[in-house]
């Protein structure tokens, strides 16, 4: 018997390979156009990846175009980003970490926030807060500050 969760999953999957398969489609059909004729048919692809549900844009299909030519079908799958659960704007650890010791209760995150909201935007610095706030409590209470 399939739960929900799993269903959900095949199903997530089964979307993105139908969108790979598309970015894949509109590739070769751009690769096999003459040049002359190659901006209205890439304007047609990119209408036709948008109706389907793919976002797209002539840029983009220029882009997955060159990446597959470089790295194949391989170049043009998703995958998971290699900075995953890091953060990736220039902000220190470090400074999170001072600030998650710092909040306290409700209010403070929105105070710890206005020193970092140039570097990053609020979703992300609540939950670098909620990560962190476990982590440095328990090695604070160790006294390895």
């Amino acid at each position: 018997m399939i739960t929900k969760n799993a269903a959900r999953e095949v199903a997530r999957d089964s979307a993105a390979l139908d969108a790979d398969l598309l970015r894949l489609r509109a590739c070769l059909v751009l690769i096999r156009t003459r040049h002359g004729r190659r901006l209205p048919q890439a304007a047609r692809l990119v209408r036709e990846l948008r109706s389907n549900g793919v976002n797209a844009s002539l840029r983009s299909l220029y882009r997955w175009r060159k990446t597959f030519l470089v790295r194949g079908f391989e170049g043009l799958a998703r995958h998971a980003r290699s900075d995953s659960g890091r953060p990736r704007s220039g902000v220190l650890l470090s400074d999170l970490a001072s600030a998650a010791l710092r909040v306290r209760q409700r209010g403070d995150i929105k105070r710890e926030y206005s020193a970092f909201s140039e570097r990053m935007c609020y979703e992300t610095f609540r939950t670098w807060m909620k990560r962190l706030r476990g982590r440095v409590v328990v090695m604070g209470k160790r006294g390895q500050r």
